[in-house]
């Protein structure tokens, strides 16, 4: 049998303890364990500090401050007074950067810390586990994370954004070279200007600059053919005959209309001629670029 009770008789109650199959509220006939047929209220809090401790009396919190801030989630129970099922809705109002931090060696969705970004919110839900494990699922979390990276018509660095135009580790925030440093960048941001993206399949090569728009042939890429040619006619022209060189040479000369041997006239022998079969070509190079659309490449990097 389904039992009703009602909101006075919930705070009549007071610190008594009720056992009922069902609760419902503005409701005779309750389908779940609790059921509100009307309004919810719970903690909203908001937070202007740098760094917040959540607890049990938590439910939504907003950061207002004016820096950038960490949030440390509380820290899981084994046993009487575990807190499986809580939930936490956080949300950074600001055009900072908020790292949700587990505590100790716990994870959120597999992650030790989530980053929002400015006006960016984060719901999670307690696992009810301890350790290593993942004591906070994920539940809601429309944020970004360090070193992701995206692609806008905006010029400038915004809400944690960073313009990868090559410029100076030095000229970053604290917080932006730190997190620069774990993605592997030592002095320069890399310089996506006139750059495609490509997976990368190395472990050092994040960030590194290679390829070209152009591409000049040379003759390992011509295919292998073979070019045939003949010489040309050298004109009229005339041979010398030595006198003295008469019954020396290899062929007879003899006078048209005459009779008897003259003189010989000296072979040249076996020769060569060359031959020049011209390409036509210049040499130029050619643009091997695909279409394209002009955009600026950000890296996320915090505030």
């Amino acid at each position: 049998m389904k039992k009703i009770v009602s909101l006075l008789s919930l705070i009549l109650l007071g610190t008594t303890t009720y056992y009922a199959q069902v609760v419902g509220i503005n409701t005779p006939d309750p389908g779940s364990t609790l059921q509100v047929n009307g309004s919810l209220a719970a903690q909203y809090r908001a937070i202007s500090a740098t760094t917040y401790a959540m607890n049990e009396t938590d439910f939504h919190v907003s950061y207002t401050g004016t820096g950038n801030a960490t949030f440390t989630l509380p820290a899981a129970i084994n046993g009487t007074g575990n807190f499986k099922g809580r939930l936490y809705t956080i949300k950074n109002n600001t055009a900072y950067t908020v790292v949700i931090n587990p505590a100790a060696s716990e994870t959120i969705g597999n992650n030790t810390a989530v980053a929002l970004g400015a006006n960016q919110s984060l719901q999670i839900i307690n696992t009810g586990l301890t350790g290593a494990a993942a004591t906070w699922e994920i539940i809601d979390n429309p944020t970004v994370n360090f070193g992701d990276v995206k692609m806008s018509f905006s010029k400038v660095d915004h809400h944690g954004w960073v313009l990868l135009d090559g410029r100076l580790l030095s000229t970053l925030t604290s917080t932006q070279q730190a997190q620069a440093a774990t993605l592997g960048f030592t002095t320069n941001l890399p310089d996506a200007t006139n750059r495609v993206m490509r997976a990368g399949q190395c472990t050092n090569c994040l960030g590194s600059v290679a390829g070209s728009d152009t591409v000049t042939l040379t003759r390992a890429n011509l295919p292998d053919v073979n070019f045939t040619g003949s010489t040309g006619f050298d004109g009229a022209h005339n041979h010398s005959v030595p006198v003295s060189q008469v019954g020396a040479g290899l062929g007879s000369l003899y006078v048209v209309g005459g009779t008897g041997q003259i003189s010989t006239v000296n072979g040249g022998g076996n020769h060569s001629h060359s031959v020049t079969v011209s390409s036509g070509g210049s040499g130029t190079a050619f643009n091997t670029s695909n279409p394209y659309m002009f955009f600026n490449a950000f890296v996320y990097l915090g505030s």
